[in-house]
């Protein structure tokens, strides 16, 4: 099984559109409708730059790569620098290589069904770049709000023991695009992901 540090990492794979006055909440039908136009792309790529913002590091641990999703559910992660990983989600299989040892490749794979908090971060982001309300709110209260700079998605978990992990996950974008993630910790962790699409 894999540690809980590489179980947020894993998690962390899909913003920085700041909320502006006179913001709304949006009811359901909206946000069904932002969902079909972001499920609407069957492929996206794109350049990521990840912070992660810890109580035990004085500056948040920085690293920079490339995002590729397929629908409905490959997502894949390669971090470019500092080191070389790969985080590769496809189906129910999620895949960690590293850059080889001696020879020996670093290779692990896990089960979701065996990790129910990767799941359930996995679910937050695929559902939504899938454009799936229904499997978005098995694990999450979504909220929509629209601004001047356009829209932020607040996905507070409603089990328990998700809770007691992540406080919540914000996604942040603009039209039918996701420019970023960010997951806050209920330790007060948390990591944000800077996302600019590829052409």
């Amino acid at each position: 099984m894999l540690p809980r540090r590489a179980v947020l990492r894993a998690g962390v794979l899909a913003v920085l559109a700041p909320g502006a006055a006179r913001a709304r909440t949006t009811a359901a039908p909206d946000l069904a409708e932002l969902l079909r136009r972001i499920g609407g792309q069957p492929e996206r790529r794109a350049a990521f730059v990840e912070r992660r913002h810890s109580a035990l590091t004085r500056a948040p641990l920085e690293s920079r790569g490339r995002l590729l999703f397929r629908a409905p559910d490959r997502l894949e992660k390669q971090t470019v620098t500092p080191v070389r990983e790969t985080v590769r989600i496809d189906g129910g299989t999620v895949t960690i290589e590293g850059v080889p040892v001696r020879g020996v490749p670093d290779r692990r794979s896990v089960q979701l069904a065996d990790v129910p908090l990767l799941a359930a971060l996995v679910e937050s982001l695929l559902a939504t770049l899938a454009g799936d309300l229904a499997r978005l709110q098995r694990h999450y209260q979504p909220v929509l709000v629209h601004d001047t700079r356009g829209w932020t998605l607040t996905l507070t978990p409603v089990e328990q023991a998700l809770r007691a992990a992540i406080a919540r996950v914000v996604l942040r974008g603009q039209g039918d695009g996701v420019t970023g993630v960010d997951i806050f910790e209920s330790g007060g962790d948390r990591t944000e992901l800077a996302i600019t699409p590829l052409t």
